[in-house]
């Protein structure tokens, strides 16, 4: 990229995929390190990543060329004149200066500012905790699952002595049952979902919800609406099937089942009638006040539907705060908003922040910035513009075609805003990387024809009556600047497209698995090793899906599932191990647990004699009671011991003795990653005094996220891959296959 002469600067690097982007991120990183005039300090140098690996990675590639560069040992004479001329200094002076900064590097490694936006808020936040009300040494604590629930817990009961909460819940159940039409005897759990939902949006928006006004009362709404269909239903010259349909709908205690019923109905201004028949005025005007109806309890449901529990939440953040006061933690999805909240409210200045941070950033460098959302955009703003003020640089590199977090509020939008909200201050220049360096001709190929503006075009067509004009220029824009080119060196490649003609789902499934085998074993018969493939897929119940044909089949396979040690099936024996220990009368849980390999293995009894004596025993009481009676040294020797100390040692010491005393690690070294991680997520959690019983423990093992579950395998792992597209992002295999791949286009749902 060609450096201009003068400051400040705004760089744009809108790069493809497999073009380059950490790659460039490295370069300029290096840039501003070795040949910048004046001389960059790195503590000058923030740069931002979407990932922890993202941030490793860059790391390893900086330190790697400034060593290349100090020791004049390139990978090739290609890779050094790449280097070189884009540094556009003497080759001596860049090895004396690589040498110090390498020095100064090693020695201040704190200096070597390369992290996630979250990592570096949290490092603001550390220095910041006296304005959020706790300690310096509060905790960062990743789910908020468990607390909302004990708050939640707590606004309930202040609501049995307070009457205007007591009245809030009223409203509530009223609203719940006869609106929502629930009929579930826990509402509790509603609750705390959909909070813990709204919590988890306000919190990536850094917005707090308002309730709505609504225009018309629901429950008059709702009976006039009624009295109207039934009073529709006595007109006999009805088209039959939509009289068929009414009278179904009218049979249906919910209204929206009801209008479900007869919806393709209501869209027509005119009343479906026979072709005979003539309506007289009072019919067309009970038609005409029926679509009036529906549109009125619609909009008044769809701005209602959250307004009590808005309410619920507002009140259950009281007792939140106060527990989150007292255990001196902060959670993981509070940090962008916390930070925001300090800078909207003045509390932290510019000149403070650095003072804090003891660091003052003058550049920085922020990848995937497609991704970005607009509440870590506002964060980091007041600190870029700052730098833009004193001379320094921005530098941000992302694919528009590649932004893929709008769940997580990531904003497409900033990708071009940023730059002309810059453009008076600072000179703006723009490149695109259009050079596909990873993907062969032929898939590079496919895709520039898939994602042409004239096929693009083909496709948005037939969604016209659907989208509107912006939305339509919108994608093409985004696109615009799809087509790339291939590297002469990756002149193969090969794409090959099938199309499942079957409508049952069933059937087609059935199809695609068998087409799926066929594939992978002809791969392996060519000697291609299974860690090369890649199984792409968009939903987490997709990758369930398939992760358990390719193990029914008899594959390696490393996926979210496989990685999971709630999925592994020793795991699962040592937790009904737990829950019998826990609660002796869960017969089933014992049943589990002498019947898997773990027990079998260590007692040496047969399968079919331990299952002999659960089918003779089950239903005459407490099973463990006739184990002990009829195998006394098995109880002695496995049981007893942990039977009389449950509940007195801490769960991770408990561990320790059962692994010991059923030789797991010894008679299942292959699990032993699996082992580890289920003792590292209970020593985890008793460290941040989360976990005091059994109990709390399989809670948390129901309810906790996936990903504080899932063990890390080595890379060249003999194994299938199989994961998300999400998942997938930034990685490459020899071989990728997508068995569930549907075009369509989505711009709503109960996701978005």
């Amino acid at each position: 990229m060609k450096e201009l002469s003068f400051s400040p600067q705004v760089l744009v690097v809108d790069a493809s995929a497999g073009s380059g982007k950490t790659h460039a991120l490295a370069l300029r990183y290096l840039k501003l390190l070795l040949s910048w005039s004046p001389p960059v300090d790195p503590k000058e140098i923030l740069a931002i990543t979407f990932t922890n690996k993202a941030a490793q990675d860059m790391k390893i590639r900086i330190f790697d060329w400034l060593k290349k560069i100090a020791l004049d040992s390139f990978s090739s004479p290609q890779e050094e004149e790449q280097i070189l001329a884009f540094l556009k200094s003497k080759k001596t002076f860049l090895k004396e200066k690589a040498n110090t900064v390498l020095s100064q590097l090693i020695k201040n490694y704190n200096y070597f500012q390369v992290k996630t936006i979250d990592s570096f808020l949290k490092t603001l936040m550390d220095s910041s905790s006296y304005f959020l009300q706790r300690s310096p040494y509060f905790r960062i604590v990743e789910n908020p699952f468990p607390y909302l629930e004990y708050a939640l817990e707590e606004f309930i009961k202040r609501a049995q002595k307070d009457e205007s909460l007591s009245k809030l819940i009223k409203n509530f159940l009223r609203h719940y049952l006869e609106i929502e039409n629930k009929a579930s005897w826990f509402p509790k759990k509603d609750i705390l979902r959909i909070i813990s939902f709204l919590f988890y949006q306000s919190n990536l928006r850094g917005k707090i919800f308002s309730k709505k006004v609504i225009p018309y009362d629901l429950r008059e709404n709702i009976d006039n609406l009624k009295k109207k269909l039934k009073k529709l239903e006595e007109v006999p010259y009805l088209y039959k099937t939509f009289q068929k349909s009414l009278r179904k709908a009218l049979q249906e205690k919910d209204i929206f089942k009801s209008l479900k019923d007869i919806s393709k109905h209501l869209q027509k201004d005119k009343l479906p009638v026979v072709k005979s028949a003539h309506p007289d005025k009072e019919v067309i005007l009970l038609w005409k006040g029926i679509r009036q109806e529906v549109k009125n309890l619609c909009e008044s449901y769809a701005l209602s539907r959250f307004n009590l529990y808005i309410d619920i939440l507002s009140e259950t953040l009281k007792d939140l705060e106060e527990l989150k006061e007292v255990r001196n933690i902060i959670f993981l999805e509070e940090i962008n908003s916390k930070v925001n909240l300090l800078l909207k409210k003045n509390l932290i200045g510019i000149s403070e922040i650095y003072s804090r941070l003891a660091l003052k950033f003058s550049h920085y460098l922020v990848d995937e910035f497609q991704d970005t959302s607009s509440i870590q955009w506002r964060n980091l703003e007041p600190l870029v513009e700052e730098a833009i003020s004193r001379g320094g640089s921005l530098f941000y590199v992302g694919d528009k075609k590649q932004a893929i977090y709008r769940f997580r509020a990531g904003d497409i939008s900033l990708f071009d805003e940023v730059k002309e909200k810059f453009r008076h201050r600072a000179h703006v220049s723009e490149k695109f990387l259009s050079t596909n360096f990873r993907s062969q001709r032929a898939i590079v190929e496919f895709n520039n024809k898939v994602f042409s503006s004239r096929n693009l075009e083909i496709f948005l067509n037939h969604l016209e009556d659907r989208i509107d004009q912006e939305f339509f220029s919108s994608i093409l824009d985004n696109f615009k600047g799809a087509k790339q080119n291939w590297i002469k060196e990756k002149d193969g490649g090969y794409v090959y497209v099938e199309l499942i003609d079957e409508d049952i789902k069933e059937n087609r499934e059935k199809l695609i698995k068998e087409k799926l085998f066929s594939l992978i074993k002809e791969l392996t018969k060519r000697g291609l090793p299974l860690n090369n493939i890649a199984i792409l897929l968009r939903e987490n119940e997709e990758v369930r899906k398939v992760t358990s044909w390719l193990i029914e089949e008899g594959f390696p396979v490393e996926s979210e599932r496989t990685l999971n040690i709630r999925e592994n099936y020793l795991i699962k024996e040592i937790v009904s191990l737990l829950k019998f220990l826990s609660s002796p009368i869960d017969n089933l849980s014992f049943a589990s647990f002498i019947l898997g390999e773990i027990f079998l293995t260590v007692s040496h009894k047969s399968k079919e004699e331990l299952t002999e004596f659960v089918f003779k025993y089950s239903g005459l009481g407490y099973l463990y009671r006739f184990f002990s009676q009829k195998y006394p040294q098995l109880w002695e020797d496995f049981f007893e011991e942990f039977f009389k100390s449950v509940g007195f040692l801490p769960l991770y010491e408990f561990l320790v003795s059962i692994f010991d005393r059923l030789k797991i690690l010894e008679n299942f070294p292959h699990s032993q990653a699996f082992f580890m991680k289920l003792l590292e997520v209970v020593r985890k959690k008793e460290e941040e005094d989360e976990l005091t019983t059994i109990n709390e423990f399989l809670e948390y093992l129901g309810e906790g996220k996936d990903e504080d579950f899932f063990v890390s395998v080595p890379e060249n792992t003999e194994a299938i891959k199989v994961l998300t597209i999400h998942k997938a992002k930034g990685l490459q295999f020899e071989v990728v296959i997508t068995p569930f791949l549907v075009l369509t286009l989505s711009w709503q749902g109960e996701k978005g």
